[in-house]
């Protein structure tokens, strides 16, 4: 019986993964997190008190939509790289959001200390 608080489990994903869909799923993370964090670090208030350009914003979604592809499509043995699930990027995603909206509150909190 795996522990509760197990997202996978929650959303009805109960198949094992094998190592290198977990890692994909770990480099999409990667990817969904760090331009998340781009877009909390822009300023120092909440993330949605300033618009992103237009430039940004086509980024991100290139960014988002290419390593949902790579990540969900492309299988490559020579390295190990195995295609996610689709479900488990799903996961992947709300957890990378409900973590920006997290530490974007934690930004404007320490800001206001300071």
């Amino acid at each position: 019986q795996p522990d509760r608080l197990n997202l996978f489990w929650y959303f009805g994903l109960r198949a094992p993964l094998q190592f290198s869909e977990m890692a994909t799923m770990m480099y999409i993370s990667l990817s969904w997190a760090g331009f998340l964090t781009l877009l909390s670090a822009r300023n120092d208030g909440p993330f949605w008190t300033s618009p992103p350009g237009a430039h940004l914003l086509c980024a991100f979604a290139f960014s988002v939509t290419a390593t949902a592809l790579i990540g969900g499509l492309l299988k490559a043995d020579a390295i190990s790289f195995w295609a996610c699930p689709v479900g488990h990027m799903g996961v992947t995603l709300l957890y990378n959001l409900a973590m920006f909206l997290a530490l974007d509150l934690v930004k404007v909190l320490s800001n206001r200390l300071l």
